[in-house]
């Protein structure tokens, strides 16, 4: 049985691994000449297992106004976003009423955990080095009062959290300005690593099985179809057959499903990283600025500062006005943290969002047609998890760990 899997990052690749890893024959192909290119390459660095707040919020449109007009601000919205937006947005708003929220909110942490199993896995059978470290206690840090007991109360209400005073973030992280603070609070057994080091690991392993085979800078142009199934999957280089096939191109696969008729419920969320040199006795402490909607995450030597929630379209360009809001901030913070003077990488990528956060692991439209996308923010964390149950789906499987309806592209309205 030969499965073609669409797209080499995080998602991409895990499935494929898995795939593998069940006895078939996979055939990984991408326009990008080596994996991890999109928003695999130099994401946050944050695996957050214990997330618990959909993503789909009434606040969201409250930040809206001064996303339209302001450039120093967390998130940004263009006024005319780009195709899907709208359809998006109705979903969104159909999400955002309390009984999906809370629908959403039990996926995500079943998910999550899910996730963790899966990762703890990989990582007992896999050696390769991706700074991985798990667990550790992940602060979420708030200058906002009203913000902070807000929060505080949602996470206390579905996951283990402590609060955590001004002080004791001092006596954990040395190199925050605790001035900037009113408090935060701890989410225990979080993990960090690098996903772009993660996924080309994995994709060498990939490389020394005998039923793999990669197809490296040969986009996807179509299916050819034949009695409701996928015969052979068409690139700018020729026709590959296939017996299923499992679209993970992260947000290029909004127009791929889209020539067959399936608009997917997601849109590009622009977020950006800078990587830097970090001091030494930085602490590997994975520390979210709820206010500012930034990370900072220890990889090995270098400091990964990562965030922003851009509705920005299909823009891929780095505007440097958000870098230089996200290193200014970053100074103001964590003055000692890093080496601001000198950038070692600038990058942005397209977050491929579904309408309600969670991912969408689904069969579309034909009966050995799959799409396995959608991830948001969290790609990297449910990454494994998503894989396993793309794996499950093909093979007509059975999944004791997770409700894979529940991921299913059905459960979108518009």
């Amino acid at each position: 049985m030969k499965i073609a899997v669409l797209g080499s990052g995080i998602i991409g690749t895990t499935t494929a691994y898995k795939l593998v890893e069940a006895g078939l024959e996979v055939v990984l192909i991408d326009k990008t000449p080596e994996p991890a290119n999109g928003c695999s390459f130099a994401n946050g660095g944050q695996l957050s297992f214990g997330y618990w707040s959909p993503f789909a919020s009434w606040h969201l449109f409250s930040l809206l106004p001064l996303a339209l007009i302001r450039k120093d601000y967390p998130v940004n919205l263009k006024l005319f976003p780009g195709k899907n937006f709208f359809r998006w947005g109705m979903n969104y708003t159909a999400a955002c009423f309390s009984g999906y929220r809370q629908e959403s909110q039990q996926s995500m942490l079943k998910l999550g955990e899910y996730a963790r199993k899966c990762m703890h896995e990989m990582v007992e059978s896999n050696p390769f080095q991706f700074n991985y470290k798990c667990p550790v206690d992940k602060y979420y840090l708030y200058g906002n009062q009203f913000e902070l007991e807000s929060d505080f109360s949602a996470a206390s209400n579905v996951v283990p959290v402590e609060k955590v005073s001004v002080e004791g973030v001092g006596k954990a992280h040395s190199f925050i300005d605790l001035s900037r603070l009113s408090g935060g609070f701890i989410r225990h057994e979080e993990g960090i690593g690098n996903c772009h080091d993660f996924t080309v690991g994995l994709f060498e392993k990939l490389k020394s099985m005998k039923s793999f085979s990669y197809h490296s800078g040969e986009k996807v142009t179509g299916f050819g179809v034949k009695n409701n199934r996928v015969n052979f999957v068409k690139t700018e280089a020729g026709e590959i057959e296939v017996d299923s096939v499992v679209v993970a191109l992260g947000i290029d696969s909004y127009e791929l499903m889209k020539a067959i008729g399936i608009r997917l419920p997601i849109f590009p969320l622009k977020g950006y990283s800078v990587t830097l040199d970090v001091n030494p006795d930085y602490p590997e402490i994975p520390v979210t600025d709820s206010d500012h909607k930034i990370v900072f995450t220890r990889l090995g030597n270098q400091l990964r500062i990562a965030g922003f929630l851009d509705f920005d379209g299909w823009d891929t360009k780095i505007k440097e006005e958000r870098i230089k809001y996200m290193i200014d901030y970053a100074r103001l913070l964590m003055p000692e943290a890093a080496d601001y003077d000198n950038i070692k990488q600038k990058w942005c990528g397209l977050r491929p969002a579904s309408a309600d956060g969670l991912p969408i692991v689904s069969k579309a439209k034909y009966d050995n047609l799959y799409v396995n996308t959608g991830h948001g923010m969290l790609g990297w964390t449910y990454s494994l998890a998503t894989a396993e149950l793309a794996r499950d789906l093909v093979l007509e499987k059975y999944n004791p760990d997770f409700d894979i309806n529940t991921l299913s592209l059905s459960r979108f309205r518009f």
